[in-house]
């Protein structure tokens, strides 16, 4: 295993050598459309109807004959409903007969209840009317390749109706927490236990990306139960993250059990939090061995396991929106590393203020305060109180607080 930082890759080095050697092999799987929403599209998706059937009214009005005009504007008191006209209320369909829709305000009712036009009105044959198949044809292109789905999509498949949708399989992603000092989220620990608390991340974040957890029990630091929990989890999962068990402590045993089996691996990048992240690939299944603190576990998230499943689904990652803040302490250089450093954006005084939290004692204030994100590139030279950054958004902008 590489513990020499300036030996590792860098992260997008790291990314690089994985992918190349691993080959997704998602399946497709249909879904009613009902429960598409987030979903992504295994192919292009056509329309199979035409909408609408018949033409339609563009409005609210009557839908009229257009030879009653061709000798100039017909006296409609005189008109029998069903004969002359008919009601056209908007999206309505227009029985064949009738060619023209005159809206409401042109033509209505007098007191008597017998219709009459506006003085300013001017026939236009063919007016207010929507043709046959003008909101969707069969064959039309519903959705893409390798597409989210949003309300909007799901609306355009319905209207072409497609109402099982094909859809790319989520990744099952097993996670396994490793380590003789955990307990289970809702245990109260004693002296000595810490609550489990990335499972509950990694799974939120999972899902919000487009995969499915698998979370599996705490696994004690036990070298042969480590590697049998591995083993299981490659049965049951597409990909399999490991907690724990990274750098070079006396029970880290978790990134040379991947190492013995892997194909590829690759141990430590240039990134902190989370340096000594392990990458293989075991029976073509990425293993990762992820950091344990909560932090490094986040970051091993955000950039390794987010591109995983973006990879897994065909999609690009999404850049996070970005935002101009003033740092108000010194930040010095770490020149072997990329540094992610968690933020608290405030406005003060009608400026945008920045300061990174990874200083402060408690985990609870970094948790609660962090509103961005500051990332120092590998081989910076530090800031300066009063550097103007680009700090990358972690909660939405109106979400950042106002200090008076």
């Amino acid at each position: 295993m590489n513990h020499d930082i300036l030996k590792a890759p860098t992260k997008e080095e790291a990314l690089a050598g994985l992918f190349a050697a691993w080959t997704p092999a998602p399946v497709t799987e249909e879904v009613p459309l009902a429960e598409s929403l987030g979903r992504v599209a295994a192919c292009d998706i056509t329309a199979v109807l035409m909408m609408p059937l018949g033409p339609i009214s563009k409005m609210d009005g009557y839908a009229v004959k257009s030879q009653n005009f061709a000798n100039g504007t017909p006296d409609p008191t005189l008109w029998v409903r069903g004969t002359d006209y008919v009601v056209a209320d908007t999206g309505d369909d227009v029985p064949d007969a009738y060619d023209t829709v005159i809206e409401v305000e042109k033509l209505y009712p007098d007191a008597k209840g017998k219709l009459m036009f506006d003085p300013a009105f001017v026939f236009k044959q063919g007016g207010n009317i929507m043709p046959p198949g003008c909101r969707v044809m069969p064959g039309d292109l519903l959705c893409r390749k390798n597409t989210r789905i949003t309300p909007e999509i799901k609306v355009n498949l319905a209207l072409g109706g497609v109402y099982t949708v094909p859809v790319i399989k989520k990744a099952v992603v097993a996670f396994i927490p490793t380590g003789n000092e955990l307990v289970p989220v809702g245990q109260v620990p004693q002296r000595g236990e810490t609550p489990e608390t990335n499972s509950m991340m990694t799974a939120d974040y999972l899902r919000q990306w487009g995969a499915e957890p698998m979370l599996l029990p705490i696994v004690r630091d036990d070298r042969k139960a480590l590697d049998a929990a591995i083993r299981n989890a490659l049965e049951r999962a597409d990909i399999v993250l490991i907690n724990g068990g990274t750098s070079k402590g006396s029970e880290d045993f978790n990134a040379g059990l991947v190492e013995e089996t892997a194909t590829y691996f690759a141990h430590s990048v240039r990134t902190v939090p989370g340096r000594p992240v392990g990458i293989g690939l075991i029976g073509g299944k990425p293993v990762i061995d992820v950091p344990g603190p909560i932090w490094a576990a986040w970051t091993v998230n955000d950039w390794l396991v987010r591109a995983m499943v973006c990879r897994w689904l065909g999609l690009p990652m999404e850049a996070r929106r970005t935002v101009e803040a003033e740092l108000t302490i010194d930040r010095p250089r770490r020149p072997d590393s990329e540094q992610f450093l968690h933020c608290e954006l405030l406005r003060k005084g009608g400026k945008l203020t920045v300061t990174p939290l990874e200083k402060r004692s408690r985990t609870s204030v970094q948790l609660l305060d962090g509103t961005g994100l500051l990332i120092g590139p590998l081989g910076h030279c530090g800031w300066k109180a009063g550097d103007t950054v680009t700090v990358e958004l972690t909660t939405p902008e109106e979400c950042i607080r106002t200090e008076e």
